[in-house]
């Protein structure tokens, strides 16, 4: 009944006379229940303050109508339909998501099923059961057996007993890794793969697995500089102790397979002509030279070659095994310039090579000047037996003409334009050797 005399104040346009508003609730209270006695100071309230407080609500109403239910507003109908269109571009968006959800939840549970498909196909159920059981059986072997003294007693009497973890592990270690876990050997007649495949050179295992088919034979042919001296220096030492002696600096070479991901030599190799089978595919060969020259000549002593020791340069190379550095290419020139002349005034060579008694000292300087490191090729063999040159080395050379030596106008205007200043006191053997040069 409260509610139904809110709803009759709201309606009226004018209020009705307080004295008998008043009259009728005391009349109405009369037949009421007692517990109806609390609504009597509300009934009495100032008139303006109960028309506003009831206008407030009217007004809540209003807006939970059109902000929230989408319902029409009397009072604003376009903020109406902004809200309506709103909340239908929301729902929309949300469906769209949800469907595009659902896809994606579908394509993985797809996928993830086709993935668990293929592996159990792939599976050789046959060789994991034969694999497991051959391992049971021999971990079963292994333990001691039952009754007196086996492995379900007791104590330290016990046959097998294990006293700590240490003798568990070595008893498995014994027992079980040494046993299945043995790894393969080259030569048993089985081919363990993928640890043993078809071999050539140091890869693989020949004797079990038969020889890898798709190889190249490469013929390497690569010499310093006194190997080579017959061409090279005019004049043939390699067969002179002293001067072979004086090659200081080591020159060998790998060659780098990318087909296997390593080296085709198990150690870096000097020899002057080697024939071996590699792989198909591309290869990189490296130079090294293994001894530091640098390190056994001093500055001072490259005055005898009418070098400038403030014009000589540091070695700049982050490694031992550098090839080309400036400073091991003149210090390595400088040993073997001195183990030839050893040869030809320390030996009895003076008297019995010819080339000694004539010998040129800025003749050779020059020579050995062009003949840093190894030269030669590599050739393969092709399916008509003839041969392809695959790559050419060439020694590294200071001077324009490798082999034209003192003889040479372009090597001798190569050492005038390089206008060395020489200090003021030289010894005598340098000061020759320079005017030598220079004439």
């Amino acid at each position: 009944q409260g509610s139904n005399l809110l709803t009759l104040v709201v309606g009226c346009s004018m209020p009705l006379p307080s004295g008998g508003l008043i009259a009728a609730v005391r009349n109405k209270r009369r037949k009421a229940k007692p517990q109806d006695a609390q609504d009597e100071p509300l009934l009495v309230e100032d008139k303006a303050a109960f028309r506003e407080r009831v206008l407030a609500i009217q007004d809540v109403l209003e807006d939970i109508e059109s902000k929230i239910l989408f319902n029409p507003s009397e009072k604003d109908p376009e903020t109406t339909k902004e809200y309506m269109i709103d909340g239908l571009i929301d729902m929309a968006e949300a469906k769209i998501s949800r469907t595009n959800s659902y896809k994606k939840l579908l394509g993985t549970t797809t996928f993830f099923i086709i993935y668990i498909v293929l592996l159990f196909m792939q599976r050789d159920y046959e060789a994991c059961y034969a694999i497991e059981s051959s391992v049971m059986n021999l971990i079963v072997s292994k333990l001691p057996t039952t009754g007196s003294g086996g492995y379900t007693n007791s104590g330290v009497g016990a046959n097998g007993f294990l006293s700590n973890v240490n003798e568990f592990y070595s008893w498995l270690n014994d027992a079980l890794i040494k046993e299945v876990f043995n790894d393969p050997v080259c030569g048993d007649g089985k081919c363990d793969t993928p640890d043993e495949y078809p071999g050539f050179g140091r890869f693989g295992c020949v004797i079990d697995c038969g020889n890898y088919l798709n190889v190249t034979s490469l013929t390497i042919n690569l010499e310093d500089v006194v190997q080579t001296s017959a061409t090279s220096l005019n004049w043939d030492l390699s067969s002179q102790s002293v001067v072979m002696d004086a090659r200081k600096a080591g020159f060998k070479y790998n060659i780098y397979s990318q087909t296997m991901g390593n080296f085709l030599f198990e150690s870096d190799r000097n020899d002057s002509k080697l024939v071996v089978d590699v792989p198909d595919g591309k290869f990189t060969l490296v130079l090294y030279q293994t001894v530091k020259t640098s390190e056994i000549v001093d500055n001072t002593a490259l005055e005898d070659l009418g070098i400038v020791p403030s014009t000589i340069p540091d070695r700049d190379s982050l490694n031992d095994f550098s090839y080309g550095d400036k400073k091991e290419f003149i210090t390595s020139s400088y040993l073997l310039l001195t183990g030839i002349v050893d040869y030809c005034f320390s030996t009895s060579a003076i008297y019995e090579d010819p080339k000694c008694s004539s010998l040129s000292l800025p003749d050779i300087l020059f020579r050995i000047f062009a003949g840093y490191g190894l030269n030669g090729s590599i050739t393969s063999k092709t399916s008509t037996n003839s041969f392809d040159t695959v790559a050419e080395v060439l020694y590294c050379t200071s001077v324009p003409n490798r082999t034209g030596g003192v003889d040479s106008s372009e090597n001798v205007g190569f050492f005038k334009q390089a206008e060395i200043t020489c200090p003021s006191q030289v010894s005598s053997r340098a000061k020759q050797q320079q005017m030598t040069l220079l004439e």
